[in-house]
């Protein structure tokens, strides 16, 4: 089985972001991006990673599960803020915004 390494999360997290929001339908995989996205959940620190909790976020709503996607991009946003990473808020509002209208996020 995989085991989460720190020099492996950024690129895995952009695998599974790729896989969640691409703009290429060939490149999207729901049920692949949350499988990866939940794996780097797994990683120290990922619940109070923001960056983390909004690919988990975009992976949900590519999966169609919007409630479980909603809740995370809330949490995201929640710790971006208390964080005070202004481009991170910026980037999960837009997120969020989609996944409340039940649309998958593209990038």
């Amino acid at each position: 089985s995989l085991e989460i390494n720190p020099k492996t999360v950024p690129a895995l997290s952009g695998l599974a972001w790729i896989k969640a929001t691409s703009k290429e339908k060939r490149l999207r995989d729901g049920k692949g991006a949350v499988e990866l996205a939940e794996f780097l959940m797994q990683s120290p620190g990922a619940d109070n990673n923001p960056e983390l909790i909004k690919v988990l976020a975009a992976a949900h709503a590519e999966a169609g599960s919007y409630e479980k996607s909603i809740m995370a991009a809330q949490r995201a946003l929640k710790i971006a803020r208390d964080h005070g990473t202004v481009f991170s808020v910026e980037q999960i509002e837009v997120l969020l915004l989609a996944i409340e209208e039940k649309k998958p996020f593209r990038n």
